[in-house]
């Protein structure tokens, strides 16, 4: 038998992952920063993979924001995130996405999941995972 954690019941005050995901995805594009502030949880966790640079797990908000600011200084403002689609029930979303940048000469073409967890309306954790890991460490390099 397969068993589920329990699921928290969607109301007016506590919006499903999936919405919660659209939100944080819109803000990390329009840069807003007081939105991001308020969707990731302070202890939340970032688990970028791979083998170079950028890679690791960057824990709490502050790291996070920081990740992000990185990412845009060596791609040089590049790095452009087009969302597919959003998947997602009360806790968790799954975010497909297209990842492009250029940095260095190089270009990145990356698909992407965001796999997220959120808990009382705010981002505990995201796991990043790309298809061409390969690619994607070449390009960080």
């Amino acid at each position: 038998m397969i068993q589920t954690a329990p699921e928290q019941t969607p109301t007016a005050q506590t919006p499903t992952a999936q919405t919660l995901a659209l939100r944080l995805l819109t803000a990390f594009d329009e840069k807003d920063l007081p939105t991001l502030q308020a969707l990731i949880a302070p202890s939340a966790v970032l688990h970028v993979p791979g083998r170079n640079p950028m890679a690791g797990d960057k824990h709490g908000l502050p790291t996070i924001l920081g990740f992000f600011a990185q990412v845009a200084e060596r791609s040089a403002g590049t790095q452009q995130v087009d969302v597919t689609d959003v998947l997602g029930s009360e806790r968790h979303a799954v975010a497909l996405c297209t990842v492009t940048a250029t940095r260095l000469g190089r270009t990145l073409h990356n698909q992407v999941a965001y796999v997220m967890t959120f808990g009382n309306g705010q981002l505990l954790s995201l796991r990043m995972h790309n298809y061409d890991q390969h690619h994607v460490d070449g390009f960080w390099a």
